[in-house]
């Protein structure tokens, strides 16, 4: 049974961007079994909102992501 995997990208302010982490994660990503979901938020270190972070939890408190990796 395969099982989807989350994949968590974010940065702390808004200078930044998920460029470094991306590659590594995509070619980690490859390599896995089941399906990858991508949750990737762009919002800056002053607040708790965070959309697709509350979307990836809501995913794993119903069972739909059984891993994560950031």
């Amino acid at each position: 049974m395969s099982q989807t995997i989350a994949v968590s990208l974010r940065v702390s302010s808004k200078s930044q961007d998920v460029a470094s982490q991306e590659p590594e994660l995509r070619r980690w990503a490859a390599q896995q079994e089941g399906e990858v979901r991508w949750y990737r938020d762009r919002f800056t270190g002053k607040t708790m909102e965070r959309p697709a972070f509350t979307r990836l939890l809501r995913h794993v408190r119903s069972g739909e992501v059984q891993q994560i990796a950031v």
